[in-house]
């Protein structure tokens, strides 16, 4: 035998309506026994008698909107409010009647399931407001518990909480295909980054509500935070990928950088030298009277500058100084060979002094006498022949370019600092903070000129300069205390400052415009995953809300659902929870599903049917029963 419909109407024994009149019944309508006596007549097969006709003039007020929505119920009499006000009148759950409670007698009216939806619905819409106007702050505190929170607070929690009936999906026509979110999974895709439909679209209802459902206990809260996981783990690759693509290797930085710097200047010594001798082969001689003309060239830009020439705090300055004094003396009357100005400069280059301000003196000495020379060869004050002359001009310019290495001239804070770097075994900590500074997004004025500088000397495509890079990119996106990925906010921030703000003249120089270029394509999409305050709560009254109304609910909906409406509202009671976590984890899944993901064949509004059965279901055999009224006719028939 087929199943039957539990609300289909039964035809009367003996093919009289069930509502027709009849002998007057054994007890007073509205009691106890009536009922007894009412159910025993239908089960015997008798029908219960009608009791009075409703009056044409009780109708639903006009301007209700409870009667726009019934329609018909409007129409051949009703319920007034005012009787209804009276106390006397009971509407029934599901079916469209009133009972008096007195008289037994029955009218059309909106059932009862209805008319306390409307005004559930009214009270839950205005709960979010009176909650973030802080009304219930004190209940929400984390540290009340629940058995603490008013009677109130908890019935519009249940109101609240029992509003998520779903809504049918209305699928966007082309025309409103979102462009700018479609370029923002493109360049998420870029680098294998996923997003949640939120981060893509940037809407803040829909991110507001994926916040909810990751920072608050739900069935759907692990499908989003399982998904901020993989997003996580893909963030870290595109990092490491982005370091691949810039090469070289961070930890080399220390060793590579000093090591480097030491052979440019070792091998630029050594061809200096050579050139040199060269030069010297060649028999090169100056005149003589450029030579007697050093010791004033040398004494004017001593003079010039800010050092003390005494014997007691600078005298290696004061013999570097005699040197240059004796050569002008003894220079002849007519020329004087190369290779005795190369056994001055050799001396010279012996020198470095004691203490910090003579150590200043004789620097400035030695600069003096190699400008002096360099003057010498510029205004062609050597003679002999062209090889010679020009073997002396590289010698000249290799020496001018170790010696800005190891000697560079005051106020060269560039220089200054590549020195430091060239004279011992410096860390990597070390020689960072010469290159970036404390941070490599607000590096100090002089950041850009070292880089610039180091960068020169190692050459752009060297090993050692490939490390600088790396090093640069790790001090980015990484936390150095812990050895960390720093967390998306961060590392957006990060990279937008050090493109665009205080780092942007030193990553022009460490970086190349497509690299700058893919490094904001990256942080444009970190930027994306971080959740934007308009979406979020920073009081968390309506995350404990929610967290509350949610124990609440599924501790006493069921209860508070039959005593406030019988069968029918245990009925609803059980759905809500399971309609409102299957919207939940439908709305999680599409949050988190990728543009092409397959769509499911039927909403979750089509589902409604067989999520029903399953909210009977979780009732089992005596919730079937009690719907039953305990007729075994009907009971049976639910079952085939």
């Amino acid at each position: 035998m087929a199943g039957r419909d539990l609300f289909a109407a039964r035809p009367a024994a003996k093919g009289r309506d069930l509502f027709a009149t009849s002998a007057a019944p054994v007890a007073k309508p509205g009691t106890r026994e009536y009922a007894d006596w009412a159910r025993g007549e239908v089960m015997a097969g008798r029908s219960v008698p009608q009791v009075s006709p409703t009056p044409p003039e009780a109708t639903l007020p006009s301007n209700n909107p409870i009667a726009d929505m019934v329609g018909g119920l409007n129409n051949g009499g009703g319920l007034s409010r005012t009787e209804e006000a009276s106390g006397d009148w009971e509407r029934n759950v599901l079916l469209p009647r009133a009972n008096n409670k007195v008289t037994g007698e029955q009218r059309w009216a909106v059932p009862g399931l209805v008319q306390g939806s409307y005004d559930a619905l009214i009270d839950a819409v205005k709960l979010p407001g009176d909650t973030l106007a802080g009304k219930y702050d004190d209940q929400l505190d984390p540290r009340v518990s629940k058995s603490e929170v008013s009677p109130e607070l908890i019935g519009r929690g249940l109101n609240f909480g029992a509003m998520a009936a779903p809504m049918a999906n209305v699928p966007r026509t082309a025309a409103a295909v979102d462009l700018a979110a479609n370029a923002a999974r493109q360049q998420a895709d870029e680098f294998a980054i996923p997003l949640t439909k939120g981060q893509t679209s940037q809407d803040i209802k829909q991110l507001t509500r994926e916040e909810i459902l990751r920072q608050t206990d739900n069935p759907a809260q692990p499908i989003i935070r399982g998904f901020d996981d993989q997003q996580r783990e893909a963030i870290g690759t595109a990092r490491d990928q982005l370091g691949r693509e810039i090469g070289g290797n961070a930890e080399d930085l220390g060793p590579a950088v000093t090591q480097g710097i030491k052979d440019r200047v070792a091998f630029s010594q050594e061809q200096a030298g050579s050139l040199y001798r060269i030069a010297e082969d060649g028999n090169l001689v100056i005149h003589s009277g450029a030579v007697k003309a050093l010791p004033a060239f040398v004494k004017e830009r001593v003079v010039a500058s800010p050092i003390i020439m005494d014997p007691t705090v600078t005298p290696t300055a004061v013999a570097a100084y005699k040197l240059i004094e004796e050569a002008g003396l003894n220079a002849g009357e007519l020329n004087t060979s190369l290779k005795g100005i190369e056994q001055i400069r050799k001396r010279l280059v012996g020198l470095s002094g004691v203490s910090q301000e003579d150590k200043a003196a004789t620097r400035t000495v030695k600069q003096a006498f190699d400008e002096w020379l360099d003057d010498s060869v510029d205004k062609a004050l050597f003679s002999g022949d062209e090889t010679s002359i020009d073997a002396l001009k590289a010698a000249r310019a290799e020496s001018r370019y170790y010696l800005g290495i190891t000697n560079p001239k005051s106020g060269d804070a560039a220089g200054a600092a590549v020195k430091r770097m060239q004279e011992g075994d410096a860390t990597a900590e070390q020689v960072a903070n010469w290159l970036y500074g404390a941070d490599i997004v607000s590096p100090n004025l002089n950041a850009p000129s070292v880089a610039g500088r180091v960068k020169t000397l190692l050459g752009p495509m060297s090993p050692e300069w490939s490390a600088v890079r790396a090093s640069a990119w790790r001090r980015l996106v990484d936390d150095l205390g812990t050895g960390d990925l720093r967390s998306a906010t961060m590392m957006a921030k990060r990279l937008d400052n050090f493109l665009n703000n205080k780092g942007s003249s030193l990553s022009k120089v460490l970086f190349s415009d497509a690299e700058r270029s893919r490094m904001r394509a990256f942080s444009e999409v970190l930027k994306r995953t971080v959740t934007p305050r308009d979406a979020t709560n920073p009081s968390r009254s309506a995350f404990m809300l929610n967290n509350l109304m949610g124990g609440i609910l599924t501790t006493l909906l069921g209860a508070a659902g039959y005593s406030a409406a019988g069968v029918g509202g245990l009925v609803a009671a059980a759905a809500v929870p399971v309609f409102r976590n299957a919207r939940k984890i439908g709305f999680a899944k599409a949050a988190v599903a990728g543009p092409n993901a397959a769509k499911s064949g039927l909403g979750i509004t089509q589902q409604a049917p067989n999520l029903a059965a399953r909210a009977l279901a979780f009732n089992g055999e005596g919730s079937l029963s009690m719907l039953s009224g305990g007729d075994p006719r009907l009971q049976a028939s639910t079952t085939q």
